[in-house]
C-alpha cells in the first residue's frame, strides 16, 4: 500500500513540473538587454506598440543614435520613456514622435538629458496654461519689433512662435531680459532654457507665455542668476 502511495505522488508532482516548464514566463528587455519584466505575457497591443515605436526610432538618423538608450515600454496604451539622450532638442523630438504613433493613448516622458548646457540635470519644471486672456492688439508697439530668441522646430509651430512675440511685445517685456534666454515651440509645446538675471525677467515671460493661447505646455528649463 505504501508504495501504491509512493508511486502516486511522485506521478503528481512530475505532472506538475511538467506543467510548470511548459508555461515559460515572458521577459520583456530593453535593446541594451535590461530584463523589465519577468511576469505573465503582457497585452500584445502593447508589445506590437513598443515595437512600431522602436522602429520609427529607428527610421530617423538623428534620433537612431539615442534609440541604443531609450527604452520604450508600453502598458494599455502608456508609453513609459526612460534613458539618456544627448540633447533636450532631441527628447522633444522623440517625445513628439510617441505622441504622434497611432495607438498612444499617453506618454510618461522620464527621458535624462546625459550633458545638460547648465551643469547637473535638473528636471524641467512642466506647466499647464490657463485659459488665455485675449488682448486686444496693440495701438502702440512698444519695446523691440522682434524677439530671434522666439524659435520654431516646424513650420507648423512658427504660428505659435509669431503669437508668443506678440504676446511679449504686448506685455511690454524687453528684448534684453531675454538676451541670454531662448523659447523653442516644438509640437505645440514651448521649452525655455538658458538664464534670466532677475525674477522679475523671468516670471514676466513665463507670464506672457501662460497667457498665450495654443500653447500646451511650458517647460521651463532655465535658471535665474
Amino acid at each position: 500500500m505504501r508504495i501504491v502511495e509512493s508511486l502516486a505522488a511522485v506521478s503528481i508532482a512530475a505532472f506538475i513540473t511538467g506543467c510548470a516548464s511548459s508555461h515559460q514566463p515572458y521577459v520583456y528587455s530593453t535593446p541594451s538587454g535590461q530584463v523589465i519584466s519577468a511576469n505573465p505575457p503582457r497585452n500584445p497591443a502593447d508589445v506590437a506598440l513598443d515595437t512600431s515605436i522602436r522602429a520609427e526610432l529607428d527610421r530617423y538618423g538623428d534620433l537612431a543614435a539615442d534609440s541604443p538608450n531609450v527604452n520604450v515600454y508600453s502598458q494599455n496604451g502608456i508609453v513609459n520613456l526612460t534613458g539618456d539622450v544627448r540633447n533636450e532638442k532631441e527628447r522633444a523630438m522623440i517625445d513628439a514622435l510617441v505622441r504622434n504613433t497611432p495607438g498612444v493613448g499617453g506618454v510618461n516622458d522620464h527621458l535624462h538629458v546625459a550633458y545638460p548646457p547648465t551643469g547637473a540635470y535638473e528636471a524641467p519644471r512642466v506647466y499647464t496654461p490657463t485659459a488665455p486672456v485675449v488682448s486686444p492688439p496693440p495701438v502702440v508697439v512698444p519695446g523691440p519689433a522682434t524677439f530671434p530668441q522666439v524659435t520654431a522646430s516646424s513650420t507648423p509651430d512658427q504660428a505659435l512662435a509669431n503669437q508668443i512675440t506678440d504676446r511679449l511685445r504686448w506685455d511690454s517685456v524687453p528684448n534684453s531680459w531675454i538676451q541670454n534666454a531662448t523659447i523653442t515651440v516644438n509640437n505645440g509645446d514651448a521649452y525655455v532654457q538658458g538664464y534670466f538675471n532677475g525674477s522679475r525677467e523671468h516670471d514676466a515671460v513665463l507670464y506672457a507665455l501662460q497667457h498665450t493661447a495654443g500653447i500646451r505646455n511650458i517647460y521651463d528649463e532655465s535658471h535665474v542668476r
